[in-house]
């Protein structure tokens, strides 16, 4: 059930406006005391002028490699622990097909409850 909501917010969040191409956009003006130009703004980048994005984008299958790596660690923990979390179970049968922000949503939804269970049992 957990999991449900959490893929329900997720898909209840506002779609993004595409934006018309570069060739269509209308130039704005921007009122400047000292110039009065037409000024075109464009918020997409070139990924070859902005170096964050394409080493981000370079380094996103080994941070979403890392994170799989850990989740399935806490998954061996909770069974030795003898821990059943269905919802856990079922991110982890899919979690290959899912994007790394998925992964990081999803995560830090369950982690708290997964600890949640760990706790009560140490203190059981």
């Amino acid at each position: 059930m957990f999991l449900c909501e959490i893929l329900i917010e997720q898909n209840v969040q506002p779609v993004p406006i595409q934006q018309a191409p570069p060739s269509q956009q209308v130039p704005v003006q921007v009122p400047d005391y000292n110039d009065s130009e037409d000024i075109e703004f464009s918020d997409e980048v070139p990924a070859e002028e902005n170096p964050e994005t394409s080493q981000f984008q370079a380094i996103l299958p080994l941070k979403k490699y890392y994170l799989i790596r850990r989740l399935e660690h806490l998954k061996s923990k909770l069974e030795n622990a003898n821990i059943e979390n269905t919802d856990f179970n079922i991110i982890m049968k899919f979690i290959n097909n899912l994007s790394y922000d998925a992964i990081v949503s999803l995560s830090l939804s369950i982690i708290p409850v997964i600890e949640d269970q760990l706790a009560r049992t140490s203190n059981a």
